[in-house]
């Protein structure tokens, strides 16, 4: 930047210098070919494109020299259709009118493109395309001077500069447009093949030997430059570059957007396409053509410098904006402040005029209390006037564009009261669909993938595709992410941002019309992301809080139905400590009832299984009534017989009332069902000793089984006991019987063997 700025100032000093001095007359090129004359040279006989053959008789390259040496006529003798003919002409002082008539345009255009690249470049100093641009502008600044000094100037310093600078700007543009926009495809080749490196040697080479040959000859052999074909060797390249530059640029954009297929690439591509047709187009047949006497323009060559700032706009726009600019937009607001302006300036006006028609004063406009209270009302209405004005504009001119913004607006409103999330995504998507015509809408819900979070966490709001292709933050991720967004069918992402999290996506697909998305659609698209994450993460709460209320009333109804068949001991101690309940095993005294229906094989031969299982019910339901108010634990039930569990209190006087009420109850349900049934009888044993009572586990495949129990010698001699019993009676242990007291009399049965015991127990007989 600073030597390109250098040279464009060097080469302006360079004219500078002359001024004051004596010239020609007229203006030649290198091989001394009059390129333009004043009007004195034109009376004198002189036309642009004459061929200088003879200097006061002498050579054509002591024209400078004498115009300088002397201010008397100098005679020329110029060659014109194959005829020579004679003109005198004096020397005329060389002044600013001349540099700033014939050179003030370029000059001012190259310093114009030295500040598009600066400021491009400032934008992203990291992004390669905002890098290439600068040193374009950098590379054209210095070729838009060079080339009219070396056709026109006097000293034609430029001429030495001409040869490099056009081959390194030719080969400088056709890397910048086959790498940008974005073409992965593309720049996968020109890696492979290195392509770039390679092109940037051609250029540099082919610049470097114009340069040397120009300069030697005109060292070593300068009347070469009067037969032409230096400085014809020099403009050929230089137009040759020129129109070649046209197919591959233009053939590059148009292979960028059949690739891409992005209405925003469309875009971007057309006005690229605009630049160098109207641009550079119009630089190379109203500017460089002239200048290099291929034809005579109809307009000044200085009109194609001017038109050239086209092409760098073009690209500068393209480049810095990765969303492209709605003109609409601008309408819009060139109208809203047009029109504020315009009210301001009434209200101004009327303010003045019935101001001096009250007070009668006719210079009130002079007063800066006047003026400074003026200004104090319109900074507290401007915003609100602005507002109203837009509206205004919107609703006449802009309508579409004003429901849809509205309809965008209400939307975002109403989602504060929405709780159920397929009502917002039904809302949101049809009103999207409906007002901005997307294609296939989406609402996701959750957490994005990783190629998405990672470049949403570079930028907050809502992402476009080409975002991602072009902005060069994202050159290392950029094929994940747009392989992510192809398999999402999206064209812009927006996050549901809510409390520092994301909590889902709207996906939008291209819209139908094909146009790209503008900053104010995504500007929309953000705030009602906004209000779109608030109700989302309220319909997530809501529906967690629905969740937890229905596991809340299954886990009461499964804690009702479990509760029939877990011991009430069991149920107690959950209820105490329902994070770790105290169910391990632990040695205490229990007395144990096992109770056994009397002949019921003989029952279930003879009765229906679903009637004889309702008849056990019948019994045992009874049975439970008197189990529980005596406080004891059923601890199973098998068929025909079930086991009771006493711990607490004087369990062994329990355990006996409990079994007298069970044979009291059975002669009650016999007595009542005589009719349809024989009556049933039961066989009790009661044991009282020490067990380990708590939680038996038992493992296998299939899984892990817990069992609430008392098991040991106590629980088995109870079930021996049982067995010994005979219809309707209830035979105790010794352990049960010493801890009952004389008042309950029982029937001593003496020393018997049980099964599976290995001593004889005393056994006792209830009376």
């Amino acid at each position: 930047m600073a030597a390109s700025g250098l040279v464009v100032l060097g080469i302006f000093g360079g004219l500078a210098a002359d001024v004051g001095r004596p010239y020609p007359g007229f203006l030649a090129t290198p091989d001394y070919r009059v390129a333009w004359l004043e009007p004195d040279a034109r009376a004198a006989g002189l036309e642009v494109g004459d061929r200088i053959v003879a200097v006061d008789g002498g050579s054509p390259l002591t024209l400078l020299a004498r115009a300088r040496r002397s201010p008397a006529p100098v005679r020329y003798q110029v060659e014109r259709a194959g005829a020579l003919r004679e003109a005198a002409l004096a020397p005329r002082p060389f002044g600013w009118s001349h540099v700033l008539g014939r050179f003030g345009v370029y000059f001012l255009v190259s310093s114009l493109m030295l500040l598009f690249g600066v400021f491009v470049y400032t934008q992203n100093p990291a992004g390669a395309p905002n890098r290439n641009f600068l040193v374009y502008m950098c590379l054209w600044a210095v070729s838009n001077v060079a080339t009219p000094d070396a056709t026109l100037g006097l000293a034609k310093y430029g001429a030495f500069l001409v040869g490099a600078v056009a081959a390194l700007l030719s080969v400088h543009g056709w890397i910048f447009f086959l790498t940008y926009p974005v073409n992965p495809v593309r720049e996968t080749w020109l890696r492979r093949y290195r392509v770039i490196p390679r092109l940037y040697t051609l250029g540099a080479a082919l610049g470097a030997v114009t340069t040397l040959t120009l300069a030697a000859v005109n060292v070593l052999r300068p009347e070469m430059f009067l037969r032409g074909w230096p400085y014809a060797l020099a403009l050929g390249l230089l137009l040759a570059l020129g129109i070649v530059s046209f197919p591959i640029k233009i053939l590059a954009l148009l292979d960028t957007r059949r690739r891409a297929a992005s209405p925003l690439i469309n875009q971007q591509t057309t006005v690229l396409l605009v630049g160098i047709g109207l641009g550079l187009g119009g630089y190379l047949v109203l500017g460089l053509a002239p200048l290099s006497q291929l034809y005579r323009s109809p307009v000044d060559p200085q009109l194609g410098s001017a038109l050239v700032l086209i092409y760098p706009l073009a690209i500068a726009y393209a480049t810095v904006r990765y969303r492209l600019f709605d003109a609409t937009v601008v309408i819009r607001r060139s109208v809203v402040y047009a029109a504020l302006a315009g009210v301001i300036t009434a209200a101004y006006a009327l303010a003045i005029a019935t101001a001096n028609a009250l007070l009668a004063r006719a210079d009130l406009a002079r007063s800066p209390w006047f003026s400074g209270a003026f200004m104090f009302a319109v900074a507290l209405a401007f915003n609100p006037l602005r507002e109203w004005l837009r509206a205004a504009v919107d609703r006449t001119f802009f309508r579409e564009r004003y429901d849809y913004a509205r309809a965008i607006q209400a939307l975002a409103r109403s989602m504060a009261s929405l709780l159920d999330l397929d009502e917002i995504t039904r809302r949101l998507t049809a009103t999207i669909e409906s007002v901005m015509h997307v294609r296939d809408p989406r609402l996701v819900v959750g957490a994005p993938s990783d190629a998405i979070a990672t470049v949403l966490r570079e930028v907050p709001g809502a992402l476009s595709r080409y975002q991602v292709a072009a902005d060069p933050r994202f050159a290392a991720v950029a094929p994940a992410t747009l392989a992510a967004y192809g398999a999402l069918r999206a064209e812009v992402v927006v996050p549901l941002r809510f409390q520092d999290g994301v909590h889902g996506l709207l996906l939008l697909g291209p819209k139908r019309s094909e146009a790209p998305y503008t900053d104010e659609d995504l500007a929309l698209l953000e705030t009602l992301a906004d209000q779109t994450a608030v109700a989302v993460a309220n319909a997530e709460a809501h529906r967690q809080v629905v969740e937890y209320a229905q596991q809340l009333e299954r886990s009461l109804l499964i804690r009702t139905s479990l509760a029939k068949f877990v011991p009430q001991r069991v149920r107690e101690l959950i209820e105490e400590s329902p994070e770790a309940p105290s169910l391990e095993k632990r040695e205490t005294e229990v007395s144990v009832i096992f109770a056994d229906i009397t002949g019921y094989t003989r029952l279930s031969a003879r009765l229906p299984q679903d009637t004889l299982d309702a008849l056990v019910e019948r019994y045992f339901g009874a049975f439970l009534d008197e189990i529980v108010k005596h406080g004891g634990d059923v601890n199973e039930t098998a068929g025909d017989g079930l086991m009771v569990i006493f711990h607490e209190g004087d369990h062994p006087r329990a355990a006996v009332e409990t079994a007298r009420a069970i044979h009291r109850r059975a002669r009650e349900l016999n007595a009542e069902l005589a009719e349809r049934f024989d009556p049933l009888a039961m066989h009790i044993g009661v044991n009282t000793g020490p067990a380990q009572l708590g939680a038996t586990k038992i493992e296998g495949r299939a899984g892990t089984r817990w069992t609430y129990t008392a098991s040991g010698l106590t629980t088995n001699i109870a079930a021996r006991l049982a067995a010994v019993a005979e219809s309707g009676d209830i035979v105790i242990s010794e352990a049960t019987r010493a801890r009952l007291g004389r008042e309950v009399e029982a029937e001593d049965l003496g020393i018997r063997p049980l099964k599976n015991v290995d001593a004889p127990v005393r056994l006792f007989r209830l009376l």
